[in-house]
């Protein structure tokens, strides 16, 4: 019976006036903290994008005016990764859209590991990245 009584109770708390005004306030703080933790990631972010400017643009006007060869080799001269054991596809002019898959997967940020290489080189990667894709998406839908 007391068990019983104790489980209607609990059934029952979730219509609780003073339940739903402690989940309401527990859902603000967690919504608030997570817009906080994001504003300081973005100011961080910008900042140490401010540093690397010069490296972002040299990145950008390079994918602008260099063949895909010509860019692979940049970048992966340039920038190697950080994981000695990548290198560019030895066959890439023959097969550019596999050697832009493996650039993609080899600079990919997600594998960039900031806590070892550093937020720099996580944003490098995510821009290096993005024009690596930019190029793939063109053999993707066979536009030349």
């Amino acid at each position: 019976m007391t068990v019983n009584i104790l489980q209607q109770s609990f059934d029952n708390i979730f219509y609780l006036d003073w339940y739903i005004e402690c989940s309401e306030m527990l859902k603000k703080y967690q919504e608030e903290t997570i817009v906080h933790e994001q504003e300081q990631q973005d100011k961080e972010r910008e900042k140490i994008k401010e540093e690397i400017k010069v490296e972002l643009e040299e990145i950008k006007t390079n994918h602008e005016k260099k063949t895909n060869i010509d860019f692979l080799l940049y970048v992966y001269k340039t920038y190697p990764p950080k994981n000695t054991s990548l290198q560019m596809e030895k066959d890439a002019e023959e097969n550019m859209k596999k050697a832009l898959q493996k650039a993609i997967l080899h600079y990919h940020p997600d594998k960039s590991e900031p806590e070892k290489n550093g937020m720099k080189w996580k944003i490098l990667t995510e821009e290096i990245t993005k024009y690596l894709t930019l190029r793939y998406e063109c053999f993707k839908f066979n536009v030349n």
